[in-house]
């Protein structure tokens, strides 16, 4: 039948004349005599021969049409992606972008709940890394800020030392001056930190690229809160007491200096006195000057500036043993490294300042309350 099928076919002259042009696919075969309409191009590229053959034949063409547009024959048992399934192209592709769209959607914002499983997940610092925004100033204008800032704060602090109505404050009022002086000096650092980030960077422009930010909403004043109660026991008096005996047990406890016992002093000094003016002086000085202008120098540019250098692990690790040693005194190391990490983590998390701000604020508070309210002799 076939044989006479081809004969015919080859006695036929074509009625359109893009068949005489184009060449015949192999799947293409003519499957009947009587052609009574002109053909047209299917849509896997081959010529569909519409006639007038009876049921049987063009039954067979139509369903070869319809397995050219499917696809090759699906061998074997039906699986998930089989055509037969209920699965369909369509459904994962959309699975698939579902999927994309989860890795690349940002994490969501802090709060206690997501700040506890990211902690118990690892995921911390992997979320901190899709959020971070990168650092537009580059190493040269890091060694140079860090210059600058090193040869001012020398400066002002010689010059805070020795100027003449510094010492007539001195002689006059020492319990008043003393707190003067303190919160002066965190005042004059502040201002140094301020004008030496603007000279480094006000080309690169860090507000529009995201840095230097203070936001902070309810959910991340919580996660902060709750961070605190469960790291300020941690650190002081746990971590302090187990790193004091590794000092004394090492004889390096002799070597250390504690910059601390001026404070601790002065502040029983104030409380003797019944002097409440230099207590908040003091308190001032502690906890909205001083913290304000360490973050902003510390976690805002430095730590940032290490970001592009390295991985976030080390960010944190070298930013937070450089923040302890600058606050070395005994037995500080340890606890002081520990709570610089958390605010290492608080800022590449949440890109805002007032994350470690608040944390290093609540810190210096907490000391200072058991300084006045316990009778602690440190200030750690």
């Amino acid at each position: 039948m076939n044989t006479m099928l081809m004969t015919n076919a080859m006695h036929l002259r074509p009625l359109c004349p893009r068949a005489e042009r184009r060449p015949l696919l192999p799947r293409t075969t003519l499957l009947c005599t009587n052609i009574t309409a002109p053909c047209r191009a299917s849509s896997s590229g081959s010529i569909n021969l519409r006639r007038k053959a009876g049921p049987g034949l063009c039954a067979y063409a139509a369903k070869e049409d319809r397995q050219s547009a499917a696809g090759p024959p699906h061998d074997g048992p039906p699986g998930p992606d089989s055509p037969g399934d209920d699965a369909s192209p369509t459904t994962s592709a959309a699975a698939s972008t579902t999927a994309d769209s989860a890795l690349t959607a940002p994490p969501p914002l802090l709060s206690p709940s997501v700040l506890v499983s990211e902690v118990m997940s690892g995921q911390l610092l992997a979320n901190a890394k899709r959020v971070f925004p990168k650092v537009p100033w580059g190493p040269s204008q890091l060694a140079q800020v860090m210059g600058w800032s090193a040869a001012l704060a020398v400066l002002s602090a010689t010059t805070a030392a020795t100027t003449p109505q510094a010492s007539a404050l001195l002689a006059s009022d020492e319990i008043r001056s003393a707190a003067v002086r303190h919160l002066g000096l965190e005042t004059l650092c502040c201002c140094l930190a301020v004008a030496v980030l603007f000279m480094g960077l006000r080309r690169s422009k860090p507000r529009s690229a995201g840095l230097f930010k203070y936001d902070m909403d309810p959910k991340l004043a919580l996660a902060v809160a709750a961070l605190a109660a469960v790291s300020y026991p941690l650190a002081d008096p746990v971590l302090h007491s187990i790193w004091s005996d590794v000092e004394k047990a090492t004889g390096l406890s002799a070597y250390i200096p504690d910059p601390g016992v001026g404070l601790v002093t002065q502040l029983r000094g104030c409380v003797e006195a019944g002097d409440g003016l230099s207590i908040a002086m003091h308190l001032a000085a502690s906890c909205v000057v001083g913290p304000l202008w360490e973050e902003t120098f510390w976690r805002g540019f430095f730590l940032a500036s290490m970001t592009r250098v390295l991985p976030l692990p080390g960010c944190v690790a070298l930013s937070s043993l450089s923040f302890a040693a600058l606050h070395l005194g005994p037995g500080n190391l340890l606890p002081i490294a520990a709570l610089s990490a958390a605010c290492d983590a608080l800022y590449l998390r949440t890109g805002s300042l007032a994350a470690p701000l608040a944390f290093h604020a609540g810190w210096n508070a907490y000391q200072l309350a058991g300084i006045l309210l316990v009778g602690k002799d440190s200030f750690v």
